[in-house]
């Protein structure tokens, strides 16, 4: 029965691989087909999709808005736009659907090596704090009518580095990465 566990994790890690490297191969014209397919998955597995829409909005903007003048047109754009979205979504849905100490566990028995899958598993559940944290300084600076970028960036980064500094206080006091512990 214990034994399980790390399988599903694993056929995860696998089918979020399968699904970036599926929209990497395919053909730019399919980037719709297969990110409204990845959307029906996400829907299905109960994933919040305007997190996700958040958290890529920039890039794919970005991404976007270089193809259009970089190739021109607005098909192109968003076909762009579709097939970086349909290659970071795979993995959002597998961060979202497996618990990080199953998501290493899973990773490991994938043959991914260990450290590599602590830093991954660990780094997902970060993000979504520092996420949180750059929300309450941008509201609490929107309060005070700041405008500088350094009264934003200050706060959330000295945050990000206490964070970080904690976790490798934590870590190394069980003896680190690099071994079996």
């Amino acid at each position: 029965m214990g034994g399980e566990g790390p399988v599903q994790p694993v056929a995860k890690f696998f089918g979020a691989l399968a699904l970036v490297f599926a929209a990497a191969v395919l053909p730019v014209a399919y980037a719709p087909l297969m990110l409204g397919m990845l959307v029906l998955v996400a829907l299905l597995s109960k994933v919040p999709l305007l997190e996700f829409a958040v958290a890529c909005f920039g890039l794919v903007l970005f991404i976007s808005l270089f193809s259009f003048y970089a190739f021109g047109g607005l098909e192109r754009a968003g076909l762009t736009a579709a097939h970086a979205a349909s290659m970071m979504m795979p993995f959002y849905i597998f961060s979202r659907t497996t618990a990080p100490h199953e998501m290493m566990e899973g990773m490991r028995k994938a043959g991914v090596p260990r450290d590599f899958s602590f830093v991954f598993s660990t780094a997902l559940p970060f993000s979504k704090t520092v996420r949180r944290k750059a929300d309450s300084v941008r509201i609490a600076q929107q309060s005070r009518c700041g405008k500088s970028v350094w009264a934003f960036t200050v706060p959330v980064f000295n945050s990000i580095f206490e964070k970080a500094r904690g976790l490798a206080i934590s870590i190394e006091s069980r003896g680190g990465l690099g071994k079996e512990n």
